[in-house]
């Protein structure tokens, strides 16, 4: 996607530019297994392009491409599934914003671990 027309006069030199926090490409592929009944074992990863976090496409507002991986076990024992998940699963560090201007920037979530166990009835 790029900026046809700004729509601002002041502004006309963002034209062409890619807006803010849209990358030129992304993709994410998983997969699944179930070695064992009940087991499920599962794994996706997503890249995201690099891309600037503003419409004028400052080089200090560049935020710089990633990939990153997820996984997820899971038991089920007839009414119950018990299942852990780790989502960004190497721990990389990435920003989801840059602001220059003000000298500021927002870090993606680092290594997330969580538990669940579902009944049904």
């Amino acid at each position: 996607s790029r900026i046809i027309d700004f729509g601002d006069p002041a502004n006309n030199a963002s034209n062409g530019n890619r807006p803010g926090y849209a990358p030129g490409f992304g993709a994410r592929v998983g997969a699944k297994i179930r070695p064992l009944n009940g087991l499920e074992i599962s794994a996706s990863g997503a890249y995201t392009s690099d891309h600037f976090s503003t419409y004028d496409n400052l080089p200090g507002n560049k935020i710089n491409s990633r990939f990153l991986s997820d996984a997820r076990v899971s038991y089920d024992f007839g009414p119950a599934t018990f299942s852990i998940s780790v989502e960004n699963l190497f721990d990389k560090f990435y920003l989801t914003d840059i602001d220059s201007v003000f000298s500021s920037a927002s870090v993606g979530r680092p290594r997330t671990v969580s538990a669940a166990f579902r009944v049904k009835f």
